[in-house]
């Protein structure tokens, strides 16, 4: 049996008194992956952040409730070594192979003499210690906000892995949302670091930037998030489509009509002998939830619905394999993956397999490679917020579902701006297209993003962004129908 090089990791945390549920959750994985061991440790460190938490004291009530550290934590926590910083800089020991400063903010030090990996997990532009993490990203209205993992070694600066995330609307929980995040980006870094299938990127030394956050910034803030009339929490989406003329445009006038207190959306298209039908989802605004629905195009005023539950249903994925026809929604409410097989088309079907079980797992989207390979692209969620936004995974699928075979580099994608899934792959003049969702700016389907896939196996994932649309979250490609969904 080949044996697996160990990777030893040297963990700076802080005090028990002042940990985290994310620094709690990264040192659990760790300790579960037998590939790696970490050794905890405790530094001479005084700074501390010194956060006017009185400016956001009415956002207390949207922050996510700090999880119960569990007695074997806090005895294995209470463990950690005392390195001063001295030592880590001259570290040579064999025990420890890479150090990672876990303190949530850097270390107001000067490394680049250091002897061992020592990697500073970077949120944003700067690490301002008087206002919570990536702030200045709401004050700015940015896009999105960055995490970084930058290494210091032997006189050597190196960027390892960059992750963008959507905005949350306070800044206290847009903090929680962040130092979430860095679990799933430095798991997968410390992956490819172990492997090393890490693709450097030289950079600077990293100086902390000042915010210049003044008062007036403040005072806009306040009246964004506290003084403005608050609009409805539902978008409105409409459901378009057109016949196929063998381009990529979206820009046709037919929609399927919807109630005052619904919308259409996540519409997929199916050819089934000479009919057309779309498969969509129903939300109803007065229940909170959606239900899936379909329409024949012959007489798209009759919509019916499909499958109804107590939870949310949405991105009806409808695919043939194996001379079967299957329909996988969106169940992430059910913590499952469901694929329903068809008994009678389009209105009977049952639950065939229910897979990923105690996940969150959000729009299924399958795929059937010209070597009939049978791929899953889906979105998963190991944090607290079971936000599906940021990270995409790919699986392949054997044995009649009963086998998915993880990407060697899962997740393949940490970037809100096209991680999530936003309909059916398909070609293109011979080029393989995804649909990706765009969601930045703090919105849900601020957009549309084409990527070209230009290699796909269970070691390679390589593509390049092609074509942006604003406005809409999703699009189903057919040789007969193009369909998209449009926000207003």
């Amino acid at each position: 049996m080949k044996n697996h090089r160990i990777t030893k990791i040297g963990l700076i945390i802080p005090d028990i008194t002042l940990i985290k549920d994310y620094q709690i959750s990264i040192i659990n994985s760790l300790k579960k992956n037998k590939t790696y061991k970490i050794k905890l440790i405790k530094t001479n460190l005084n700074t501390k952040r010194k956060e006017n938490r009185l400016l956001f004291f009415f956002e207390r009530k949207f922050q996510k409730r700090k999880k119960i550290i569990l007695p074997n934590n806090v005895k294995y926590i209470n463990q950690a070594r005392f390195f001063s910083i001295d030592k880590i800089i001259d570290y040579k020991d064999k025990d420890i192979d890479i150090f990672i400063n876990l303190l949530g903010f850097k270390l107001p030090y000067n490394l680049k003499n250091n002897t061992k990996p020592f990697w500073e997990i970077n949120y944003g532009l700067n690490n301002n210690l008087n206002y919570p993490i990536s702030f200045d990203d709401l004050i700015f209205q940015r896009p999105y906000s960055c995490i970084s993992i930058s290494e210091a070694c032997k006189g050597k600066y190196r960027e390892v892995i960059k992750g963008k995330f959507n905005l949350r609307n306070y800044a206290l929980l847009h903090e929680e949302f962040v130092l979430e995040k860095t679990a799933v980006l430095l798991i997968k870094a410390l992956y490819l670091f172990s492997k090393k299938k890490l693709n450097y990127k030289k950079i600077l030394p990293r100086k902390n930037k000042k915010s210049n956050i003044s008062i007036f910034n403040i005072f806009n803030y306040y009246k964004k998030n506290y003084l403005r009339k608050i609009s409805s929490i539902y978008k409105t989406w409409k459901i378009f489509y057109l016949k196929n003329k063998k381009d990529i445009k979206l820009n046709g006038n037919k929609f399927i009509k919807h109630k005052a207190n619904e919308y259409f959306a996540d519409p997929f298209i199916y050819k089934f002998k000479s009919k057309i039908f779309i498969f969509f989802e129903s939300f109803n605004k007065n229940q909170g939830k959606g239900n899936i629905s379909y329409v024949d195009l012959s007489n798209d005023e009759k919509k019916n619905q499909l499958i109804k539950k107590n939870y949310h249903l949405s991105y009806p994925f409808i695919f043939n394999f194996k001379k079967q026809i299957y329909l996988s929604p969106e169940t992430a409410q059910a913590k499952e993956l469901q694929i329903w097989k068809c008994i009678k088309f389009p209105d009977k079907w049952k639950v065939y397999k229910k897979v990923f079980k105690n996940q969150s797992t959000a729009d299924p989207t399958f795929f059937l490679d010209r070597e009939k390979k049978l791929w899953l692209f889906i979105n998963k969620s190991i944090d607290k917020f079971n936000d599906h936004n940021s990270e995409l995974y790919i699986y392949e699928v054997k044995n009649n579902f009963k086998d998915f075979i993880p990407h060697k580099l899962n997740p393949v994608i940490i970037d809100c701006t096209m991680a999530r899934n936003a309909g059916n792959l398909f070609y293109y003049k011979s080029k393989l297209i995804k649909p990706c969702q765009v969601n930045i700016y703090g919105e849900y389907g601020f957009g549309l993003q084409l990527i070209e896939i230009k290699k796909l196996s269970l070691d390679e994932f390589v593509y390049k962004k092609i074509k942006l649309y604003k406005k809409i979250h999703h699009m189903s490609y057919t040789e007969d129908y193009i369909a998209w969904d449009k926000s207003f």
